[in-house]
């Protein structure tokens, strides 16, 4: 690669700055109105509300309580758009655990207030937010890899189904993505000419990457080893003096970032103003969860000597526990295919692959094969480094993690990265289409990506659901749940709808609708119930007539869990179709489905209504167990229970039906949890000093 600048640099060189800086301002407003009219029908995701509420109480009290497992870059920004005649917060009180802290903020969001009006305020908020991420993203792509390129980015971004949805959500993925990004192209700059305004504007790049989701950790320590690489490296011609003064500008640079994190707590380490950290749950055994000793033993020296704000830690540890030792899944669904019990390689490719719009995948070879004959200048080099540096370490992070539940979401920066890869081939192919005479090969390469486009336009406008948009070989938006099983699915945006068929239907009749309640569907008045509504119940039977709303994976069966949808539904009939959700007419006969909802009641009177009637949680458990031995989590609950009364012999003899049991496939941890709490009951004379299990299954 030659290290000139290159004729593809300075295409649109000659466009004056403030009409470049229109262009770019003309294709953010085009990504804004294009996810607009794709995303205008959703609801709430089921996360928002907990954000949006944690955001206002920030910004209103300076305390940090709520919601620590995201730093607070996007709810800080929401909550300032938040006075309380929008939405009025509730008295603090105390919490436990995450299962009330989520009760507490939906009864804030869905009893307390207007919830459309707290969304219609929250989302004109982020597309405020991503609005001026994407536009600064596409100034430093411009600054680095030309106008051209940065044009291309932004216009292919406008139309990438899943940037798109996340546009209005009150989300922390398309910030990191966005902020990640810069900060990689900041990086590119730092290294080229390891000016001071590069490691500043690389400091605060950074800085706002670490305040906008903990996962950007991997990124940032790719960038950071990439710098210390190149550092390295040049040192053969700088010499030791030079190389020495770009040292301390790297050292700035991080030392800057933290700073920028530390702002964003009001440059304080606990969590109230008045030095205490009133959290769901204290900071040694939010440690303590984490199932690796070296992980607990970073935590913990960063807490002892404040390195960081102790919420920003305690969201750390929650980040690795869910995303690292994971959260206990032990099943796939990738397409079409079941997994049990085991963590297939292709996962995050398969999510990826499954999500973008195959004119998005067809571009991508031909993009590299384009950038291989590539001239690119110094800054570019150095910038592309950055940004695949970045992307690289993002997505080997995910790939060692356990946490897949969340689908593409979490790997909106690999992302990022592919679009910027198809747009700088973009910019070399409309450079040489200005020789003359032109190049056969480049013709045929813009020939394939022109009619690729027409695709990515055909497939992607007609699109009024961004957020559910799968291609065609996952079964397209409409049948993708045949054959995958993730949050990139649904995350609850169907609400109006199913709202408008129980006004429309449901009121009109004697039926009951089963739906799970909860404080959204109280909120607005629906008429629904869970199968259980109460501990007390009898209906030992497991019949029952009514609408049954249930997602459309409910209709895949899954032999290993003994789960056959034509058998469970054979008497019923889907009646409305939303998306990912539907409602069934009918009658259901299963002593198993109520079992499981018996299950979920204890569950809440555990950890949500903090209840103690540990007999009553002992003879439940026991008959949910009875109907259905694969509900297996509940001889933790069993265990837990017997423990509190005091009961030895019955407690290890729970624990150990846990760890016994092979219905069900479990992660070897969690079993290895199970494992410590059975030998400390062995090793102790009385259950005086042994408290209860934490499940692992709690979040």
């Amino acid at each position: 690669m030659d290290s000139s600048p290159t004729p593809a640099s300075a295409l649109g060189a000659t466009l004056p700055r403030t009409l470049g800086l229109l262009l770019l301002l003309a294709l953010v407003l085009l990504a804004i109105l294009r996810s607009q009219a794709g995303t205008r029908l959703d609801s709430f995701t089921i996360d928002e509300p907990w954000h949006i509420v944690a955001g206002a109480s920030y910004v209103a009290t300076g305390d940090w309580r709520l919601n620590p497992e995201h730093p607070p870059l996007t709810k800080l920004w929401v909550g300032a758009v938040m006075p309380a005649d929008v939405l009025a917060l509730r008295p603090f009180e105390p919490l436990i655990d995450k299962t009330q802290e989520r009760d507490y903020v939906e009864r804030t969001v869905y009893l307390d207030n207007d919830a459309i009006a707290v969304q219609q305020r929250a989302r004109l908020a982020m597309f405020a937010l991503n609005g001026l991420l994407l536009l600064l993203a596409g100034l430093l792509v411009w600054r680095v890899f030309g106008l051209i390129t940065a044009a291309a980015l932004l216009g292919l971004a406008a139309f990438e189904p899943t940037l798109a949805a996340h546009m209005p959500l009150v989300m922390t993925d398309l910030p990191l993505g966005l902020t990640l990004l810069l900060a990689a192209c900041a990086a590119g700059l730092l290294a080229s000419d390891w000016r001071w305004r590069s490691a500043l504007l690389t400091g605060l790049a950074m800085g706002l990457a670490l305040s906008s989701k903990h996962s950007s950790l991997a990124g940032l320590a790719a960038l950071g080893l990439g710098l210390v690489a190149v550092l390295v490296w040049q040192a053969r011609s700088t010499g030791g003096r030079e190389s020495l003064l770009r040292l301390g500008k790297l050292t700035a640079t991080a030392l800057l970032a933290v700073a920028v994190l530390w702002a964003h707590y009001g440059l304080r380490f606990h969590t109230s103003p008045d030095g205490t950290d009133p959290l769901n749950r204290e900071m040694s055994a939010k440690v303590e969860d984490l199932k690796r000793p070296l992980m607990r033993s970073l935590l913990d020296t960063a807490d002892s000597y404040r390195l960081l704000p102790r919420p920003y830690l305690w969201g750390l540890a929650d980040t690795l526990r869910a995303g690292v030792d994971g959260r206990g899944q032990s099943s796939h669904l990738l397409w079409g295919r079941q997994y049990i019990g085991e963590h297939p390689w292709h996962i995050w490719p398969s999510q990826i692959v499954s999500k973008l719009p195959m004119a998005t995948l067809l571009m991508l070879p031909l993009a590299l094969l384009v950038l291989l004959r590539m001239r690119l200048s110094r800054a570019e080099r150095m910038g592309l480094l950055m940004v695949l540096a970045m992307a690289g370490g993002h997505f080997v992070a995910l790939a060692g993690s356990q946490g897949a539940y969340a689908g593409i979401r979490h790997a909106l920066p690999v992302v990022l990265a592919m679009l910027l890869l198809i747009a700088l081939a973009l910019r070399q192919l409309l450079t040489e289409l200005r020789e003359q005479p032109k190049p056969l090969r480049t013709r045929i390469e813009a020939a394939g990506f022109a009619a690729c486009v027409v695709l990515l336009l055909a497939a992607t406008l007609p699109e009024r659901r961004l957020y559910e948009f799968h291609n065609r070989l996952a079964g397209g938006s409409e049948n993708a749940w045949r054959y995958f099983a993730n949050e990139s699915l649904d995350l609850g945006q169907r609400f109006h709808e199913t709202r408008a068929f129980h006004d429309g239907v449901v009121l009109a009749g004697e039926l009951p609708f089963f739906g799970g309640r909860s404080r959204q569907s109280e909120g607005a008045g629906l008429r629904n119930r869970n199968l259980v509504e109460s501990l007390d119940d009898d209906n030992a039977a497991g019949v029952y007539d009514g609408y049954f709303l249930v997602s459309m994976s409910a209709l895949v069966p899954w032999p290993t869990w003994d789960w056959d949808p034509d058998t469970f539904y054979a008497e019923t009939e889907e009646v409305f179709r939303a998306g990912y959700m539907h409602v069934r007419k009918g009658r259901i006969r299963d002593p198993r489905a109520r079992a499981n909802s018996i299950a979920t009641r204890l569950f809440d009177y555990i950890y949500r209504e903090n209840g103690d009637n540990w007999e009553m949680v002992v003879r439940r458990g026991n008959e949910v167990l009875a109907v259905n031995p694969r509900m297996v989590a509940g001889h933790i609950e069993l265990g837990n229970a017997h423990v509190r009364l005091g009961q030895r012999e019955e407690a290890l003899a729970a624990y150990r039906a846990f760890v016994d049991q092979t219905l069900v496939p479990m992660d070897p941890a969690i079993i290895g949890l199970v494992r410590q709490q059975i030998a400390q009951i062995e090793a102790a004379e009385t259950l005086a000093d042994i408290g209860p299990l934490r499940s692992p299954f709690v979040e």
